[in-house]
């Protein structure tokens, strides 16, 4: 009986020690050098887990992922894996405070401002891939799977050559959006687009220019294109030959040429009588339909003026007038919410209004937007509590604070049903309000000295 109990015991230790390292074991090290030291002695990849104590991505990496058996098989044997916390609480204890000065090095140096931030790097220290934001199981171990390729390493070598002068243009897209994404080198990668387009891209036949890659990174640095330049002409004048490789592409690219070329620069040149308040839109619309009669040149236009009174004249009433003139001409469909409902009349209308803006009658406009979302959603519908919360934070910059009180509390109680993860906030913003405090101050909001005296009254 006592050797049948030992042997049951003995089962239950192994089991239990196997158990605590199913999942990926993380090391702890007294700072980033000792972990790059281990990892170059014993030839090992870095996996880095930045996360914030406040994060909830982040908990349910640890929770759902972090402890399954296979990612631990496709970690432990070729990776050191170490967690860094990159926010600082009172609680922190030694070990944390011990790293707060690589954290900040680290963080300022491949730019890790959103969490979870997981990276990958080479024995040698090199990074070659990065992750933000919470993956499940399957996902994550093709993440770590990418970040072994070989192909990864390669890219070191293949930038020492082009650094050199000894380039392969057939490689630079590639390279490109590594140093953008992975690296996070914005500088660097749009000098080598800016040399990949006029010194490779520029000498090429239409059909070799019109590529996914290609197209993709002109998307990128669509800075560097002009109406002179051969895509151009394609987009414009025949279209269907860029649709087949990117549908849209051909519209989208050409609008933002002919807008920036006949828009943007004439406003802006020294030739203009820039900033004017009205310049006379009409002949822009004039101009454009005559150049290119196959673009809608006032809804081009239309856009423009938006972009124009809010991006250079900070015109708040302007711009409410060019909402009101665009709102007008579109009609809400609950078949495409998102483009017809959630932007214009949300995010680029009363709320863009609220965030910014501390014009009582602007604000008071804005009301008659995001009453046509509320009006026309069902309350079955997803972003309905959002259209609430926005109206509510509009009411409350106005100073009506009971109102914004109550229509923050419906947003809270459709949430709970249709948006669970806003919830937290909802009723965050519902204590702030009931404390007459200001509200989304964490997302940037304008509160001005009148905004402030409104809500206090």
């Amino acid at each position: 009986m006592k050797k049948a109990i030992k042997t049951l015991l003995l089962i239950l230790i192994v089991q239990t020690g196997f158990s605590q390292h199913a999942g990926i074991q993380f090391k702890e090290a007294k700072n980033w050098t000792q972990i790059q030291e281990i990892a170059k002695r014993e030839n090992k990849y870095i996996f880095l887990d930045c996360y914030a104590t406040w994060c909830g991505p982040c908990k349910m990496m640890d929770e759902q992922v972090y402890n399954q058996k296979e990612v631990g098989e496709v970690l432990n044997k070729q990776f050191i894996s170490v967690k860094v916390q990159f926010d600082q609480t009172e609680r922190d204890n030694d070990y944390v405070k011990n790293w707060y000065e690589d954290v900040k090095g680290l963080s300022e140096k491949y730019m890790v401002n959103a969490f979870p931030t997981l990276m990958f790097f080479t024995p040698e220290g090199n990074l070659v891939h990065r992750i933000i934001g919470f993956q499940g199981t399957e996902e994550f171990i093709k993440s770590v799977n990418y970040a072994i390729d070989p192909k990864r390493k390669q890219y070191y070598v293949l930038m020492e050559a082009y650094t050199k002068g000894q380039k392969d243009y057939t490689v630079v897209p590639d390279l490109i959006k590594t140093t953008r994404e992975i690296l996070r080198d914005r500088q660097l990668a749009t000098q080598m687009a800016k040399d990949y387009k006029y010194n490779y891209l520029d000498h090429l036949p239409a059909e070799k220019i019109l590529t996914k890659d290609n197209l993709e990174l002109l998307r990128h640095y669509n800075q560097f294109l002009a109406s002179k330049d051969m895509v151009f002409e394609i987009a414009v004048n025949d279209p269907g030959k860029i649709e087949t490789v990117w549908p849209g592409w051909a519209k989208s690219v050409s609008e933002y040429i002919i807008s920036r070329e006949e828009l943007n620069n004439k406003l802006m040149s020294k030739d203009s009588s820039y900033p004017q308040k009205k310049p006379k839109w009409s002949q822009f619309i004039t101009n454009i339909q005559k150049k290119y009669p196959s673009v809608d040149a006032g809804k081009m236009v239309q856009e423009f003026k938006i972009f124009y009174y809010l991006g250079y004249h900070k015109d708040w009433k302007l711009w409410a007038d060019a909402m009101d003139e665009k709102l007008k001409l579109i009609t809400p469909n609950l078949s495409d919410p998102f483009e017809t409902i959630f932007i214009p009349f949300n995010t680029d209308g009363a709320w863009r209004a609220f965030m910014g803006c501390n014009d009582y009658k602007v604000l008071k406009r804005s009301l008659d937007w995001i009453d046509v979302a509320i009006d026309i959603s069902p309350d079955s519908f997803e972003y309905k509590s959002m259209y609430l919360d926005t109206k509510a934070a509009v009411l409350y910059k106005m100073g009506k604070v009971e109102e914004a009180i109550e229509m923050e509390e419906m947003a809270v109680t459709l949430a709970e049903s249709k948006l669970k993860n806003a919830v937290d906030g909802y009723k965050d913003v519902l204590d702030q309000m009931r404390r007459r405090e200001p509200i989304y101050l964490d997302e940037r909001a304008n509160w001005d000295e009148k905004s402030l005296a409104r809500i206090k009254r």
